[in-house]
């Protein structure tokens, strides 16, 4: 297995994790950086490596990681990309590597979950990268040290698929808030909602997306869906995120296979809720 020598730029819950991660399957940290000093220099006596508040001696690494906020990821590479030979890579889902041009190494390095903790372990988690021919190579050979699965995108991409990683984590986080508030209405706590959210993943885990949907849109049960919609009409903030997802649930049900007659009768019920 081969290893490199790595610093990070940024302390939070990315990139404490990747240190964390990293560090625990062979590779050497050589330094980290950030601007809470008292954050850096504990994090740099714990792991015994340097601090810098401004990166020059870690940069000496095989590959530096900038695992800061969007908006500071640019300066940041403007600062470094001449003062070394190493990788240079970032964190962001949205950004892409080219920001790092015309420096040769350059790699964006995203994971495809919720990083929700600082000193996450991500071994075995799925990662997204995109960057040049040397940038690549040697985040392939890092993530494969850690048992991680991982996808190549074409830089064009980049955009499309991190709007794709906001419905499938901070979306879908957000539907299960929604649920869990429509269970206190209903006198049952949030414990209800994670516990059906959970079983919902187990479900699609197991059988795809489109078996895993169950329930009165699937099938094609108007009298249900008029009753549950009638439910919350004295819940308007909640009445308008339901109605586009009975929508959203119709077109898969469609894709399931249910037949047009029940997609109209459905269509129908939605179409009078939405004008009245």
């Amino acid at each position: 297995m081969l290893t490199h020598s790595f610093s990070i730029i940024g302390l939070g819950k990315v990139g404490t994790s990747i240190l964390e991660t990293f560090l625990n399957t062979g590779n050497k940290l050589v330094g980290v950086s950030t601007r809470n000093e008292i954050s850096g220099e504990k994090v740099a006596s714990k792991y015994n490596c340097l601090f810098e508040s401004i990166p020059e001696h870690i940069l000496r690494a095989d590959i530096i990681i900038i695992a800061t906020n969007d908006a500071s990821i640019k300066e940041i590479g403007a600062g470094i990309i001449s003062k070394t030979d190493g990788v240079v890579a970032h964190t962001s889902g949205a950004l892409s590597s080219r920001i790092f041009s015309p420096h040769k190494g350059r790699v964006s390095i995203h994971p495809v979950f919720p990083v929700y903790e600082k000193f996450m372990n991500l071994s075995g988690k799925r990662f997204t990268i995109e960057g040049d021919e040397k940038g690549l190579e040697v985040s392939r050979e890092i993530l494969k040290g850690i048992n991680g699965k991982f996808s190549t995108i074409d830089v064009g991409k980049k955009p499309l698929y991190h709007l794709a990683s906001i419905v499938g984590s901070n979306f879908i986080t957000s539907v299960a808030y929604l649920c869990a508030e429509i269970y206190k209405i209903s006198g049952l706590d949030e414990d209800v909602a994670i516990e059906i959210v959970g079983e919902t993943f187990s479900a699609i885990k197991k059988s795809g997306i489109y078996n895993a949907l169950t329930g009165p849109v699937e099938r094609g049960d108007t009298d249900t869906i008029r009753m549950d919609i009638e439910a919350i009409k004295d819940y308007p903030d909640v009445r308008k995120f339901i109605l586009p997802l009975f929508e959203l649930t119709t077109k898969l049900a469609k894709k399931k296979g249910i037949g047009d007659e029940k997609i109209s009768g459905i269509m129908d019920v939605l179409a009078h809720y939405h004008f009245s």
